[in-house]
């Protein structure tokens, strides 16, 4: 060990900065998740995760991988879920959307949901506090 010092301080520095990059990326360093959803199109998708400690991510994801993150605050009244930063760079998403049955609709019209083709989030995992689903 005593001739290999250097080799052991290289790789040990190695792993260390991998790990201080790495580890960001992954779920041991964030919030729960406590609802997540999907939202599929042609060519790419939407994953949107809302947390515990009020934050959401939603990811753009296309054939080629991931594109961008969204990252902001959120709150929760009744069944709407309301961005309180931007959840995207155009306003394909708006800054409130509502949570029906196990979608998350778009349309801002609860009473006529808009479920056709890339309208909407498929929820696939909701672990809210009794939300209060309609239909």
């Amino acid at each position: 060990m005593k001739k290999n010092w250097k080799n052991a301080i290289i790789i040990s520095l190695s792993g260390l900065i991998a790990g201080t990059i790495y580890l960001p990326r992954t779920e041991l360093l964030k919030s729960k998740p406590i609802l997540k959803a999907r939202l599929i199109d042609d060519l790419s998708s939407l994953s949107l995760t809302l947390r515990e400690d009020k934050t959401f991510e939603l990811v753009q994801e296309t054939w080629m991988g991931t594109l961008e993150a969204f990252t902001g605050k959120y709150q929760i009244d009744g069944t709407r879920i309301i961005f309180l930063d931007e959840p995207y760079d155009n306003d394909f998403i708006p800054n409130t959307v509502d949570i029906y049955n196990d979608k998350i609709i778009l349309n801002g019209d609860i009473n006529k949901p808009d479920t056709s083709f890339a309208q909407f989030f498929d929820i696939q995992l909701n672990l809210l506090k009794n939300p209060d689903h309609k239909g």
